[in-house]
């Protein structure tokens, strides 16, 4: 599982959510943080999981490499 205990700075919002700077084995990575009312229908989740398939097949040297996503909140156990 992989826990990001604190986020150091937000670079960028929008509608869904976040998007903060943090550090993952030593790497400076962007950490997307949807808010808690964001999935609030099946098409929201359809929608989140295309951007997870997506993101996850990009290699770019100018686009950062996708880690993981979670649907759940890990600090809500």
């Amino acid at each position: 599982m992989l826990l990001l205990p604190f986020f150091q700075e937000a670079i960028g919002s929008g509608s869904f959510g976040k998007v903060y700077k943090g550090t993952y084995r030593g790497k400076t990575v962007a950490i997307k943080r949807y808010r808690a009312v964001a999935f609030g229908s099946k098409s929201e989740v359809d929608m989140f999981c295309r951007e997870v398939s997506i993101l996850s097949k990009l290699q770019h040297p100018n686009v950062i490499t996708f880690v993981g996503a979670c649907l759940d909140d890990p600090s809500v156990s």
